[in-house]
């Protein structure tokens, strides 16, 4: 309980940090690596939306390059009402690096939902085999 209360807060920190001028939607995400230390990203958006870099990629992306190798868990929060589950890239962004990790949404209202990333994504491509 208490590193999702961690997760979290660290994640709604982050948030007010996004740069979202076109849809005014913020999210922060945190992730939590098997060091036991804690990363933050927050969405990133462009004038050309392919170009926008989602709040979970940035705080993956950030933890591979302190040299993190796994993951133990994530919260992702988000400015609107509906809760922020990660967009399909980003499911399979999380699948190249996790097979199973626990995730933590939430709303602006403070609502939390527990998941994981194989319930989210369950029939991901993987080029990798299954040992």
């Amino acid at each position: 309980m208490m590193q999702r209360q961690r997760l979290l807060e660290n994640a709604l920190l982050v948030m007010k940090n996004a740069h979202a001028p076109y849809s005014g939607y913020k999210i922060g995400c945190a992730v939590m690596g098997e060091s036991g230390k804690i990363y933050v990203g927050c969405n990133i958006e462009n004038v050309s939306y392919g170009a926008t870099i989602c709040a979970e990629q940035v705080a993956m992306g950030t933890a591979i390059a302190g040299s993190e190798k796994g993951f133990l868990a994530m919260a992702i929060v988000g400015s609107g009402d509906s809760m922020p589950y990660p967009c399909g890239i980003v499911r399979q962004f999380i699948k190249e690096f996790c097979n199973d990790l626990v995730i933590f949404v939430s709303n602006n209202k403070g609502d939390v939902v527990t998941t994981n990333i194989s319930e989210l994504y369950p029939d991901s491509f993987d080029m990798i085999p299954k040992k």
